[in-house]
């Protein structure tokens, strides 16, 4: 657009060039076209009409460039005050898995999701624990983080989030307090006895499987466990403990994460569609590290991609 606004100069320039050259070329024309015919009329005897044609000519130039330019200036600055001023966008920040994450024995990998404008700066911090690590953009305005949680480490943690345009200087930032409590359950059997066994098995046959690559609940899964509310009520004194796992498709690492996911979406969905108190839930995630199957058929991969529920504590 700016570049539009300067261009108008020239072609009126040019125009009132072409008619000072033919005033000089013939001395008989009697009429000059500048730019539209017929505007100016001259008699060519008359030398001061010519002079002053051409002092017009000039001056009503330069005075349309100079409007223009001062109409360009006008433009550039109203742009770069809109994209300095302008802070950029967020829309969400998330942790999966959420809620409480029994860290007894176990290292854990979080991973961070934070949703805003594209092709920007992003990072997170962990308050009072570690400050700007990087996010990746793995699609337009979709950037990933992860951190690494530590053996029997436990307190709650806040997330904030940051989104910088660099050329301008122009940051946002999003928090989200209590993202993530961490605690070790403890060694103790919470249901013990006949009644605790008994309730085990009962949560053992509410496998939750997953398709490849994916921690989505499928519909089968979300009817299973809508079906099973009342069996996740009951025995209150015990915490349900849901353990991800994740087939050997992919890498460690990102079997990590997406075991995590998986355990992190069921408990959310116990948690808000059936209204299992968040106290009562405790997740684990182990990616590909405990199969049920060894083979790597697809029945066998479709196995080991699981959300397991215990009644006790396991490793």
């Amino acid at each position: 657009r700016i570049f539009h606004l300067r261009g108008l100069c020239f072609p009126l320039l040019r125009g009132w060039t072409l008619g000072i050259i033919r005033l000089h070329a013939n001395r008989h024309i009697r009429s000059v076209p500048f730019g539209h015919a017929g505007w100016l009329r001259l008699s060519a005897g008359r030398g001061t009409m010519k002079i002053r044609a051409l002092g017009a000519a000039a001056g009503v130039t330069v005075t349309v460039c100079a409007l223009w330019g001062c109409a360009t200036q006008q433009v550039m600055l109203e742009m770069r005050r809109d994209v300095i001023l302008r802070p950029p966008n967020i829309n969400e920040i998330k942790v999966d898995p959420t809620g409480r994450v029994d860290t007894r024995g176990q290292a854990n990998t979080v991973k961070v999701t934070m949703t805003g404008d594209p092709e920007l700066q992003a990072t997170f911090d962990l308050k009072g624990r570690a400050q700007d690590l990087a996010m990746q953009e793995t699609e337009p305005g979709v950037y990933v983080g992860s951190f690494d949680v530590k053996p029997n480490e436990t307190g709650k943690l806040d997330i904030v989030g940051h989104l910088v345009d660099s050329p301008t200087g122009a940051r946002q930032e999003i928090r989200e307090e209590g993202a993530l409590e961490l605690f070790t359950s403890e060694a103790r059997q919470e249901c013990s006895g006949p009644a605790g066994q008994e309730f085990d098995q009962q949560l053992k046959g509410l496998a939750v499987r997953f398709e490849l690559d994916k921690f989505d609940l499928t519909p089968e899964a979300t009817q299973m466990l809508t079906a099973a509310k009342a069996v996740l009520e009951s025995h209150p004194e015990c915490i349900l403990h849901l353990h991800g796992h994740a087939d050997e498709t992919g890498t460690p690492e990102h079997n990590m994460i997406l075991s995590s996911e998986r355990a992190g979406e069921v408990a959310t969905f116990i948690e808000q569609s059936l209204g299992i108190p968040a106290g009562r839930v405790a997740v684990h995630w182990h990616g590909e590290t405990q199969p049920l199957e060894r083979a790597r058929t697809p029945d066998a991969l479709a196995k080991n991609r699981r959300v397991e529920f215990h009644a006790t504590v396991t490793d």
